[in-house]
């Protein structure tokens, strides 16, 4: 399977991860979408700390076996589900919170599909890129290690 777009791995810091699901005020009764999930990190957080259930999307084979080992070792097998695909490929009508660290040619990408998938109220909580041609509801910059990091929200 071959991706139509090119983002780099870059995983979000553990602190960055928390402040998201403050930011989109991910709770229990929330289904969280995590674009590019990566290592799953943050849908594994959501899950524990915030109770969510929760959907991971990776293109990488080898992010989705990690974040597979995470996610057992944490026992959350029943409130996070892994897809190994391509995001563009998956139906997000479901999803109360999407979060995203991804490049802005990306979320360019994603914001067709975003405006005929997601159902109004759904937040939509970015890392570092915004959504071009659209105004965040909220933004907030988060201290890191060594930069800072900027969260956008966005509210269909």
């Amino acid at each position: 399977m071959e991706p139509r777009f090119a983002a780099p791995y870059v995983p979000t810091p553990f602190n960055v991860v928390r402040e998201m699901l403050s930011f989109g005020e991910v709770d229990k009764e929330d289904l969280l979408y995590d674009l590019g999930c990566g290592d799953g990190r943050l849908p594994l957080m959501a899950a524990i700390e915030c109770g969510a259930k929760c959907v991971g999307i990776e293109i990488r084979e080898d992010l989705i076996e990690a974040a597979t080992a995470a996610i057992r070792k944490a026992g959350m097998e029943s409130r996070v589900t892994l897809i190994h695909g391509d995001m563009f490929q998956q139906d997000l009508s479901e999803a109360t919170v999407v979060t995203l660290y991804l490049l802005s040619a990306v979320n360019a990408q994603l914001r067709p599909k975003f405006e005929r998938e997601l159902k109004a109220g759904t937040r939509i909580v970015c890392h570092d890129f915004g959504i071009e041609g659209w105004v965040p509801s909220a933004s907030r910059a988060v201290k890191g290690r060594i930069m800072k990091h900027m969260l956008y929200l966005y509210r269909m």
